[in-house]
């Protein structure tokens, strides 16, 4: 049996073991398992993945970056980005255990979003400071829209970041396409309201939440009741894991 997983904390909300188990139902994969790793800690999971005879795993919020320093990158994406959600088990000439580390965040946003992009969406608003904000920004970029972050208390190295209280002076105008990066939203997530200015959309935006699990979240809620295009996170996940999958059965 060829063994995978997903690790983060917490995981109750996540879809991926069901849709893995539901892949390897309609494919007639019998010999692969998805598992659940619940920990809050990640400092010694690439140890317990090897005992447990890992092939791959994915990896979601807390740990994007927490593995960066024992892993080789695998992708372009990764190694720009300082962001893993794929790993990757390979075994080098020498018989020794190399983990590799891929970014298929960028992959699932990318294909996800491009179907619903318009000419007038040049500019988008990231609400965010995580390393999903940069796998997104990372895209947008690439796409050609100017990309403007927003957190409730930017880093250091975002001194032209917004504030969320900003947002209600400057409103979603400026920005056709936002985009929330944020946990906040998520099923069981104490905090069910990003502190911006729900009223400030319009049929001319495109709001994406990267949040999957309710399938409508509040921001996805409200923009939706003033017109705008949105779009939840589910098929940025069902896009990511088929990269993720590619990743593990391929021979390189």
């Amino acid at each position: 049996m060829r063994h995978f997983g997903l690790l983060g904390y917490p995981l109750g909300h996540s879809f991926s073991k069901a849709f893995f188990e539901e892949k390897f139902l309609r494919e007639g994969i019998s010999d692969a398992a998805y598992h659940l790793f619940e920990r809050p800690d990640a400092s010694d999971f690439l140890s317990e993945a090897e005992e447990l005879n890992l092939l791959g795993f994915n990896v979601t919020i807390p740990h994007k970056q927490a593995l960066l320093p024992r892993l080789v990158m695998g992708d372009a994406a990764a190694e720009a980005l300082g962001v893993v959600n794929c790993v990757k088990r390979k075994t080098g000439a020498s018989g020794a255990i190399e983990w590799q580390g891929y970014n298929t965040d960028v992959v699932g946003f990318s294909r996800s979003i491009k179907p619903f992009l318009a000419s007038h969406h040049t500019r988008a608003l990231v609400l965010g400071n995580g390393a999903t904000a940069k796998s997104v920004s990372w895209v947008l970029s690439q796409l050609g829209i100017d990309v403007v972050l927003a957190a409730r208390n930017p880093l250091q190295d975002m001194p032209t970041a917004l504030r969320f209280r900003d947002l209600e002076s400057i409103g979603f105008g400026p920005f056709p396409l936002v985009v929330n990066t944020t946990p906040v939203g998520t099923l069981h997530f104490p905090e069910q309201a990003l502190p911006i200015p729900y009223s400030g959309f319009s049929a001319d935006h495109l709001v994406v939440d990267v949040v999957y699990n309710p399938p409508e979240t509040a921001l996805l809620a409200a923009a939706r009741g003033q017109g705008a295009v949105v779009l939840n996170g589910l098929s940025m996940l069902q896009e990511q894991a088929e990269a993720s999958w590619r990743i593990w059965n391929s021979a390189d």
